[in-house]
C-alpha cells in the first residue's frame, strides 16, 4: 500500500463526524507504541468541487478525477520525506482510529504526536507545517505540467480546429461572393444574348419585308416591261 493511498483512506475529519455519543469518551496513553511504516494511499471522493486555488472554466463544474489523483499520490510517494512528517502523523492516527473507536479526533491527533516525538525529538509542529507545504509544493508543480498538457490538448483538439473553422468560412465567403459574381457575370451574358436575340428576330422581320418588297417590285416593274412590250409590238404589227 503507498503512501498515496493512505493520505486518501487516513483523511482528518471533524470531531462532529467521528464522535459517537453512545461510546464513552476514552482517554488516551501517549505511550502508545505503533512502528511506522510509510504508507501513503488512495480512494478519491468522487464529485468534490476542485480546490478553490484552480479554478476550472466557469461553466464547467470540476470533479475529482481518479487518475489525477493516483497520479499525484504516486509523486509524493517517490517524494515522500525520510524523516519524521506530516505522513507519519497521518498514519499513527489512522491506526490509533482503528484501536481507540471512541477517542475524538483531537485526542487522537495529540497521542500521535506525542507517540511520534518520543521516538522523534526533532519532530515537531513546524515540522508538520513544513512538511504539508512540500508535499504541497509538489503538487502544484505537478499542477502546471498537467495545465501544461491540457493546454496543449486545447491548442490541437479545440484552438486548431476553431481556426480552421474560421479558415473554412472565409473560404466559404469567398466562395459566395465568387458565385455572386459568376451568377451576375452569367446574368449579364443572358441580358446580352437576349439582346442579340431581339435585334435579330428584329433584322430578320426587316430582311423579310425588304426581301418581299423587292420581289413585289421586280414583279411589278416586269409586268409592266412586258406590258409595254406587247402594247408596242401589237400596235407595230403591221409597220415594217
Amino acid at each position: 500500500m503507498g503512501l498515496g493511498q493512505f493520505l486518501k483512506n487516513a483523511v482528518f475529519v471533524d470531531d462532529k463526524a467521528t464522535s459517537n455519543p453512545k461510546k464513552t469518551e476514552s482517554s488516551i496513553p501517549v505511550n502508545t507504541t505503533i512502528a511506522y511504516q510509510p504508507q501513503f494511499v488512495s480512494q478519491p471522493r468522487k464529485k468534490q468541487p476542485v480546490d478553490d486555488n484552480i479554478q476550472p472554466p466557469s461553466n464547467v463544474n470540476g470533479e475529482i478525477d481518479e487518475n489525477i489523483f493516483t497520479e499525484l499520490c504516486k509523486i509524493i510517494d517517490e517524494s515522500a520525506l525520510k524523516t519524521t512528517n506530516y505522513l507519519d502523523l497521518k498514519k499513527n492516527v489512522d491506526q490509533l482510529r482503528e484501536i481507540l473507536t471512541s477517542a475524538k479526533e483531537e485526542e487522537l491527533i495529540k497521542a500521535a504526536y506525542i507517540n511520534l516525538k518520543s521516538h522523534s525529538p526533532s519532530f515537531n509542529k513546524a515540522v508538520i507545517s513544513s512538511s504539508v507545504d512540500h508535499y504541497l509544493k509538489l503538487i502544484m508543480e505537478q499542477k502546471d505540467a498537467e495545465k501544461n498538457i491540457i493546454s496543449e490538448e486545447k491548442r490541437l483538439k479545440v484552438d486548431i480546429p476553431l481556426s480552421k473553422i474560421q479558415e473554412i468560412n472565409n473560404e466559404i465567403i469567398e466562395l459566395k461572393k465568387q458565385h455572386e459574381e459568376i451568377f451576375a457575370k452569367i446574368s449579364n451574358k443572358e441580358t446580352e444574348v437576349s439582346t442579340i436575340k431581339n435585334n435579330v428576330e428584329s433584322a430578320s422581320v426587316n430582311i423579310r419585308k425588304k426581301e418581299s418588297d423587292l420581289i413585289a417590285t421586280i414583279n411589278h416593274m416586269k409586268d409592266l416591261l412586258n406590258g409595254d412590250k406587247n402594247n408596242i409590238l401589237n400596235a407595230l404589227a403591221n409597220v415594217n
